[in-house]
């Protein structure tokens, strides 16, 4: 599954908007008339718990329960505090394994799942330091083993070889090196778990690998210790795991076939916003404890707060957030509360935010104002069912 980082912009620029409440007229402002709602096609009814459990959602759970046990680079590196906001694979599964090289999945065997998170000094990751950490868990030591002299080995012979070797303090099994443009790439195994991770250069001049090792050796000792609480399922039971937490994926428009959709805590979000320290405060604030998200068909998160209220705040914050290029466009028929955007200089990015009691919903990449009106009046429906 591919995630552009878009809770601030989320798992889309989640960014968020006005107010409604669970489908009744809020103390002030436009009330939201339920009958004029036209969803179209969409639905607008929760689905059945085994219409939820399709593969691709059981696919996902290893990995998330992997990346709950993968810290956010800025709790070790409180300055990288920005996120770039491109399309990057965040989540490895055995349906969406890692595809470092052509033939990876087949010369490195035994994957069961990982995690990709990314933390950076400034907005352009050019113009100051970055680190970013793969954590990918295989069935055996040696697989993972394996794994991390296979992609040092390629890495070696690639098309831009490093400079030399470098090491990182306190972990001399890492293969590690100072890349041609003066960072530091890394790959270690410990127990059934193969970490890479690559520290950027930033712009110190002259460059200092010095630095950069000792910020690897940081991310490395967190993490390990992080992992030390992980329990891995047994591989045999992975097709076991739950996949609607609270069912909240019930509540949200189907993503479509193939198309992983997932429920995940704030803390698992956090790695994909793009200033998750700026969202952790509003996440707390709000008292978010659930998201469900996918892309696809439907290309939507729902974040569920502590109260209406908290909902409002969350919202304000997004908006505070917003992009200064997008611009408004008419909100749905029967929906004044909801908050629509778009980028005229791009097309797929009409967006809509809005609340629905202790929701937020935002509704992002619709190509067609129709379709994104459509989408947010069933969203606003299925949420109108929702748990309060």
């Amino acid at each position: 599954m591919h995630w552009p980082n878009r809770i601030s912009a989320a798992i889309a620029v989640l960014v968020t908007a006005v107010t409604a409440g669970c489908g009744q007229e809020p103390e002030t402002g436009p009330a939201v008339d339920i009958s004029a709602l036209q969803p179209g096609n969409y639905r607008t009814t929760p689905r059945e718990v085994d219409e939820v459990r399709k593969p691709e959602n059981i696919d996902a759970q290893e990995a998330l329960r992997l990346a709950k046990f993968v810290p956010l680079i800025m709790e070790t590196e409180p300055k990288l505090t920005f996120r770039r906001i491109v399309d990057q694979q965040n989540l490895f599964t055995q349906l969406n394994p890692p595809q470092f090289t052509e033939n990876f999945t087949v010369e490195v065997p035994g994957f069961v799942a990982g995690w990709k998170t990314r933390g950076q000094r400034r907005e352009d990751e050019l113009h100051g330091r970055a680190v970013t950490l793969t954590v990918l868990r295989y069935s055996t030591p040696e697989q993972a083993t394996h794994a991390a002299n296979y992609l040092t080995d390629h890495y070696l012979n690639g098309r831009y070889p490093p400079k030399g070797p470098t090491s990182i303090p306190d972990h001399p099994s890492a293969r590690a090196y100072i890349g041609k443009y003066d960072g530091i790439n890394a790959w270690v195994s410990q127990g059934e778990y193969m970490v890479e991770i690559e520290v950027g250069p930033g712009v110190d001049i002259p460059p200092d690998p010095a630095p950069l090792a000792n910020t690897a050796k940081s991310v490395l000792d967190k993490q390990f210790a992080s992992l030390e609480g992980y329990r891995p399922t047994p591989v045999d039971m992975l097709d076991d795991l739950p996949v609607d937490h609270e069912e909240i994926i019930r509540y949200t428009l189907p993503a479509g076939e193939k198309i992983p959709e997932v429920a995940i805590g704030p803390d698992v979000a956090l790695h994909l916003t793009e200033r998750p320290d700026l969202t952790k405060r509003a996440f707390q604030d709000a008292g978010v404890d659930l998201l469900s998200l996918a892309d696809g068909d439907a290309d939507v998160t729902v974040y569920r707060t502590s109260d209406p209220a908290a909902a409002d705040r969350l919202k304000a914050f997004f908006i505070s957030q917003l992009e200064p290029e997008l611009e408004p466009v008419d909100s749905p028929p029967g929906l004044p509360t909801a908050s629509c955007v778009e980028n005229p200089e791009e097309t797929q990015s009409l967006a809509c935010y809005f609340s629905n009691g202790r929701y937020v919903a935002y509704i992002k990449d619709a190509i067609q104002i129709q379709e994104l009106h459509q989408k947010t009046a069933a969203q606003y429906l299925l949420l109108n069912e929702a748990p309060q």
